[in-house]
């Protein structure tokens, strides 16, 4: 899960919201950032309320998102999006020692062996009629 980040809470103009409701969807001592506005909910059509965005401290990148009434739903926001971010690590990591392996054996984007070639030629083959 990332270790720095902040949760805002976007939602329609104060005089359109509740402050006091959305003050009890925090844990006790922590006081969310809202971003109020109902110009922004419809320029970004938000889809529901309240509306959570979990944003990384230092790039201010967006890890999660969604809608949420309790708590507990906002911690399961933030769990999804340490995992997502876990899992596309892997992902990424996975697909670079591939990539290697692939080159080590000499082959790379454009290889005849990555292609059936009785289904097609690679794109910008030299041996292709123009």
């Amino acid at each position: 899960m990332p270790e720095v980040g902040r949760i805002l809470v976007v939602t329609k103009g104060f005089h359109e919201e509740s402050p006091g409701k959305l003050g009890k969807l925090a844990p006790t001592g922590d006081e969310p950032v809202v971003i109020a506005s109902s110009e922004a909910w419809e320029d970004y059509q938000v889809p529901g309320a309240p509306y959570f965005v979990f944003v990384e401290g230092a790039g201010g990148t967006i890890l999660g998102e969604g809608s949420a009434t309790q708590w507990d739903q906002i911690a399961s926001l933030i769990s999804d999006a340490g995992a997502d971010e876990t899992a596309f690590r892997e992902l990424a990591s996975r697909i670079d020692r591939e990539d290697a392996a692939l080159a080590a054996a000499g082959i790379g984007p454009g290889h005849p062996s990555l292609y059936d070639p009785a289904y097609r030629q690679p794109p910008g083959d030299a041996g292709s009629s123009g």
